[in-house]
């Protein structure tokens, strides 16, 4: 079954995205980063965390308690 990816999380540091990401996998949700950044000007552009639909509440839920400490 295909499932759905929807965005998470998005922030210009890939280092931000990639903790966030394994705090994800560290509680079992699968977690995809895109980088959207522009090539030449990495300042233009985002990273973005994507989770499958059924995670989406689950993962925010940490995202954001990770953002409070």
């Amino acid at each position: 079954m295909n499932k759905k990816w929807e965005k998470v999380y998005s922030s210009p540091s890939l280092q931000d995205v990639e903790l966030m990401r394994i705090l994800l996998e560290k509680n079992d949700i699968p977690a995809v980063v895109m980088n959207k950044q522009d090539s030449m000007y990495v300042v233009l552009g985002d990273i973005e965390l994507h989770v499958q639909q059924d995670n989406v509440l689950r993962a925010i839920n940490l995202l954001e308690k990770a953002n409070e400490l």
